[in-house]
C-alpha cells in the first residue's frame, strides 16, 4: 500500500490523489492523454489505408506493364522461336503453338487427320533431317537470330493476306488483328560449324498470339 507523501493517509486503490490532502499519488499510473489517443489511433488508420493503397498501386502497375508487353513488347518473336524450334530442331510439341485453331479444325476436316498422327509422321521426317544438319554442322544444333527490319503491313496488304488465310486455311478473317514483314540474320550452328544467312518473313497476329503463315504450308504438306 502506498502513502501520501504530504500527509501521510494511505492512497486508495489505483487513486491518482490523496482523498484526504488532495496530493498527487506518485505511484500512480500516468492518466492517458486524449488528445494522444487520438493522434495514435488516426495514425495507425493512416498506416493501415497506405498500405491498401500502395498494393492497389502495385497491383495496377502489373496490370498495366502487362498490357504493354502484349501490345508492345516484341510478342511477334516467340511466333519465330516456335518457327526454328519446329522447321529446324524437329520439335513437335510446339505444333499447338505455331498454328491457330481454325487451322486445326480445317486441316482436320479436309484430310482427316489429327493432330496426333500429323505429330509422329512429323517426327519421323524430322529425325532423318536432324541427322543432316548434325553430319554438316556437328551435334548440339541452335539456333540464332536478331531482328535487321520490322515493318507493319498497312491495310490493303493485310486484306489481302486477311483472304488468303481465309480461303487457303480456313482462319476467320475477325480473328486477323495485324501482321509485319520481318528480315532476320539467322544463324544455325552445331559443335563443328555455323552459317549466317538473311530471311525474309511475314508475321501475323491471329487471335492474341503470333504466327508465321509460311509454316501452315508445311503443314498442310505433312497432313497430305
Amino acid at each position: 500500500m502506498a502513502f501520501c507523501p504530504k500527509c501521510g493517509k494511505p492512497f486508495e486503490e489505483n487513486a491518482s490523489n490523496c482523498a484526504y490532502c488532495g496530493a498527487k499519488n506518485p505511484a500512480a499510473p500516468a492518466a492517458a492523454n486524449p488528445k494522444v489517443n487520438e493522434i495514435v489511433n488516426k495514425a495507425k488508420s493512416l498506416n493501415k489505408k497506405n498500405v491498401v493503397i500502395l498494393a492497389g498501386a502495385v497491383v495496377a502497375v502489373i496490370v498495366v506493364i502487362a498490357l504493354l508487353s502484349s501490345i508492345f513488347g516484341g510478342g511477334y518473336k516467340k511466333a519465330i522461336d516456335n518457327f526454328f524450334d519446329f522447321s529446324v530442331k524437329g520439335e513437335v510439341d510446339k505444333l499447338e503453338d505455331i498454328a491457330p485453331e481454325d487451322f486445326w479444325e480445317e486441316l482436320e476436316e479436309e484430310y482427316d487427320v489429327k493432330m496426333k498422327d500429323l505429330k509422329d509422321s512429323i517426327e519421323e521426317e524430322f529425325e532423318a533431317q536432324l541427322e543432316m544438319l548434325e553430319d554438316e554442322y556437328g551435334k548440339n544444333i541452335k539456333v540464332k537470330y536478331k531482328v535487321i527490319e520490322k515493318e507493319k503491313m498497312d491495310e490493303d496488304d493485310l486484306d489481302d493476306l486477311k483472304d488468303e488465310l481465309k480461303e487457303t486455311y480456313g482462319i476467320a478473317k475477325k480473328s486477323v488483328k495485324k501482321a509485319f514483314e520481318v528480315e532476320i540474320e539467322a544463324t544455325i550452328k552445331g559443335k563443328d560449324d555455323e552459317d549466317t544467312d538473311e530471311q525474309e518473313m511475314v508475321i501475323v497476329k491471329i487471335g492474341n498470339k503470333w504466327y508465321i503463315p509460311t509454316i501452315f504450308s508445311m503443314l498442310k504438306y505433312y497432313a497430305y
